[in-house]
């Protein structure tokens, strides 16, 4: 008698990194060759953390909205639909957020970054991550992130 796909089973793939297996969960964001607005760049980051893990991650609302664009039980997160170099003011906020919440930072961003913010991050342990909804893939832009793009999870 064959075995059914359980739900559990769609919802957890195997893929491999250069050293080992990465349990990744969720579905991977589909690639949007459209491109997105702002508010759907918000629900595409959210589709990310969601898939490295974060399963409780919600799209800030309210008074949240004014300090964050997503949060879980562990991170805080900020979202850049702008096609330029992030630069220090965003950064600024990610780390002043982290240092009075508690919770990681991560910065998504659809373009690059100085290399100044980028060392910043580094230095206060915030993930600077590059989203590219058109094709749907995410790159690190800093060292923090390296592990979390490479892996596909957060720690």
């Amino acid at each position: 008698m064959s075995r059914g796909v359980s739900p559990t089973d769609r919802l957890v793939h195997r893929v491999t990194s250069s050293r080992d297996d990465v349990r990744v969960n969720g579905e991977r964001p589909a690639p949007r060759p459209e491109g997105v607005s702002d508010q759907q760049a918000v629900d595409v980051c959210r589709e990310w953390m969601i898939y490295l893990g974060e399963f409780d991650t919600m799209v800030a609302t309210g008074d949240a909205a004014l300090v964050c664009d997503l949060y879980s039980s562990r991170y805080v997160a900020f979202v850049s639909n702008e096609r330029g170099n992030i630069g220090m003011p965003l950064v600024d906020r990610a780390v002043a957020l982290v240092a009075s919440d508690g919770r990681r930072g991560l910065v998504f961003h659809s373009g690059g970054s100085r290399p100044t913010a980028g060392e910043f991050a580094d230095a206060n342990g915030i993930a600077l991550i590059m989203f590219d909804p058109e094709n749907g893939d995410i790159e690190a832009r800093n060292q923090v992130a390296v592990p979390i793009c490479r892996e596909y999870r957060l720690a």
